[in-house]
């Protein structure tokens, strides 16, 4: 039992968040990846020298606010000092610390060498005793420094539907993000680490204690060129004619990829959305008639089952039909028109006598085969 207690006491497992995946478009043009932030905070019970905290912290660009300074006056165990710091400032502000523990290990070294030489001194003695006590202390244990990912967007609004965005927690809301979000989070990651201390520990699982990142990525097939140049003509077309919405989609005809795909007004998924509307992808999530086009469709399957010839006769009802309690309409009102009429007076009730008469899975089978 007390082997097993020491065993629990200096070896822990700890369960780690994987790298989120990188999304991609079709030309392997980065969409959205993961970069890796920090957060740095301070025990205030474990604070030696403030004075070497301050210099430390404001030389890489930190600064301890009023708010942190009554934290520390509280001595407070956790006092957050600064979050998203980039990896750059944390190697830095790792170096000073190392160089810091350094320069104090030399004085040490002195001290004792001093010491000797002033054996009999008792007062000089005393002093360098002294001194090494301090210097023995470590003055930067108070400090805390947490790693995390932060989501970026590098082309911004860019197609900030189809990608989506993600909540504090790095799981996503919409889009890509959310739809795929299994698949770029992975599973975490559970590793074995030795501790050392209470304010040190290393893992035992690789060679170094830095992270393990593994990603999952995602390749789109959306070409982010043709999706600027979309959303560029989409944004005047907008502001033209002072429409409140716009979409527009690109589509490979040949095998149905999505090569662009915009909606307006749009967003950064970088930054928060006040408004959750904006986050609507009104290209997919918005029904809309399929309009005149599907005329074409209609009229080729009948023809093709041979249900109606050019010339049969099709009663339009006056421009006004009701069906599955729905109304259907005429621009222009039409009584008894020919099947070719129906096509060339771009009839609605004509054509939706014609496909009741299809039946829906001739007129799939038909539309597959447009596709």
């Amino acid at each position: 039992d007390k082997d097993r207690f020491i065993q629990n006491r200096i070896y822990k497992e700890s369960e780690e968040v994987q790298k989120r995946g990188i999304i991609y478009d079709r030309n392997k043009g980065v969409l959205a990846r993961s970069i890796k932030v920090y957060k740095l905070s301070l025990d205030a019970k474990m604070i030696e020298d403030l004075q070497a905290i301050e210099d430390l912290l404001t030389n890489n660009g930190i600064t301890i606010s009023s708010s942190n300074y009554e934290s520390i006056k509280k001595n407070n165990r956790y006092i957050p000092i600064q979050s998203n710091i980039s990896e750059q400032t944390i190697l830095k502000i790792k170096q000073d610390i190392a160089n810091a523990r350094k320069e104090t290990r030399k004085r040490i070294r002195e001290i004792e060498k001093e010491i000797k030489l002033h054996k009999k001194d008792l007062p000089v003695k005393e002093k360098l005793l002294a001194e090494r006590k301090k210097l023995k202390k470590d003055n930067f244990a108070c400090i805390r420094i947490e790693g995390n990912y932060k989501r970026v967007y590098p082309e911004q609004r860019l197609a900030a539907h189809v990608i989506g965005k993600v909540n504090s927690e790095n799981i996503g809301t919409n889009g890509i993000e959310k739809f795929c979000n299994a698949q770029l989070n992975g599973e975490n990651i559970k590793r074995q680490k030795m501790v050392i201390n209470n304010y040190k520990s290393v893992f035992l699982d690789s060679e170094s204690d830095q992270d393990i990142e593994v990603s999952n990525d995602v390749t789109l097939t959306i070409d982010k060129y043709l999706q600027f140049v979309t959303e560029q003509e989409l944004e005047k077309g907008m502001k033209k004619t002072k429409a409140k919405k716009a979409v527009a989609i690109i589509q490979n005809p040949k095998n149905g990829e999505i090569l662009a795909m915009a909606s307006f007004p749009n967003y950064d998924p970088g930054d928060k959305v006040g408004d959750q509307e904006y986050l609507r992808n009104c290209a997919i999530s918005n029904s809309a008639e399929p309009g005149s086009t599907f005329k074409v469709i209609v009229l080729s399957a009948v023809l093709q089952e041979h249900l109606f010839n050019l010339s049969d006769k099709v009663n339009c009802e006056n421009g006004s039909f009701q069906y599955a309690g729905k109304p259907i309409t005429d621009h222009e009102k039409q009584r008894t028109i020919t099947v070719k009429q129906v096509l060339e007076r771009s009839s609605n009730v004509g054509t939706a006598k014609l496909a009741i008469k299809l039946g829906e899975e001739k007129f799939y089978s038909t539309l597959n085969i447009f596709i």
